[in-house]
């Protein structure tokens, strides 16, 4: 699960935001052999909240996933968007590679976002990277 929170300027958590002022978000496909967690955060100018980060299922055998939520403004999934239109993409990464944090999430000036993870290819803990730009 990923969970966020958001702030007033005053550095008060903002009631309007999620319920109560946060979100509690089931990504992947929850086990109690899977994490998730999120690394970067962004926000659209029209106000859309994306999330990037990795879910990992440890199953008999490492499974990761580069994962990217996004929200609506009050902290409400977008359902215009994710494989299955729940605000949620979850991208496997091929076999024998693996990511993990941290990652950073940057805005393009039109509006696709961009995404780096930290990651390595199979046991020799050589650095590697990954780099996606999803269309909006």
């Amino acid at each position: 699960m990923i969970a966020v929170a958001r702030f007033t300027p005053a550095g008060v958590p903002d009631t309007s935001f999620g319920t109560g002022d946060q979100r509690v978000i089931p990504i992947g496909t929850p086990a109690p052999t899977t994490i998730a967690q999120a690394d970067a955060v962004a926000v659209r100018s029209d106000g859309e909240i994306y999330l990037s980060g990795t879910v990992l299922n440890y199953d008999g055998g490492e499974n990761d996933n580069l994962a990217v939520v996004r929200l609506g403004e009050t902290g409400q999934d977008d359902d215009t968007f994710g494989v299955n239109d729940n605000g949620q993409a979850v991208y496997p990464v091929p076999s024998g590679q693996f990511v993990f944090g941290p990652g950073a999430l940057s805005i393009q000036s039109n509006g696709f976002p961009l995404i780096t993870q930290d990651g390595e290819i199979g046991s020799s803990s050589d650095p590697e990277f990954v780099l996606a730009r999803l269309t909006p």
